[in-house]
């Protein structure tokens, strides 16, 4: 009689700790805006591992309050990053974005000749002399939160554009017209501190 006792205490304890199917689930939705597949990995044995296509959107219904993840960093030499957005429909939003440069300097202009000074990865302040134009300078990844670029036209007419790219975005611009005219842009990327 103990026995039956003890194994029907044990039968309704165990019973007990079966997950409620009617509990409820937290929702988040995870949207691809890049033409590329990611793939999104569990990190806390909440919900099973998933692929995330080219411009789709999975909905992951878990218990978990946030979901821990970790996703592929690098797609086809593509650097992939995602911001969280707050989402009324859901408990939260994981926007997929991609970008091949970190950072890229760009500088253009009918005077065809200038003299360009940039601020590097490192923080550093690179100056180049007589540059033909167009010029590009590409960073694939920056460890400076801080941008700049600026560009005298070397000549007696003409224009000097200088544009500044923050993951594949334009992020800053400037255009100057004349004589030995000098645009310049600069500004900061946000990421002081995140280093």
């Amino acid at each position: 009689m103990k026995r039956m006792i003890i194994l029907a205490l044990l039968l309704v304890a165990l019973l007990g700790c079966e997950e409620d199917p009617t509990s409820p689930k937290n929702s988040f939705k995870f949207e691809n805006q890049t033409s590329l597949t990611i793939w999104i990995y569990d990190d806390s044995k909440g919900f099973d591992d998933f692929r995330l296509d080219p411009y789709g959107t999975v909905i992951l219904e878990t218990k978990e309050i946030i979901p821990y993840f970790h996703h592929d960093d690098l797609v086809n030499g593509n650097r992939i990053y995602y911001d969280y957005n707050y989402d009324t429909e859901y408990d939260g939003a994981y926007i997929f974005h991609s970008f091949v440069n970190e950072v890229q300097y760009r500088v253009t202009g009918s005077c065809g000749l200038a003299d360009i000074c940039i601020n590097n990865s490192d923080g550093g302040t690179e100056i180049y002399g007589d540059v033909e134009l167009p010029a590009v300078y590409s960073y694939q990844y920056f460890n400076d939160w801080f941008v700049y670029v600026s560009a005298q036209n070397q000549t007696d007419s003409g224009s000097i554009k200088v544009e500044i790219y923050y993951k594949d975005n334009l992020f800053k611009q400037a255009e100057s017209q004349g004589a030995y005219v000098i645009a310049t842009a600069s500004g900061s990327i946000g990421k002081e501190g995140e280093k």
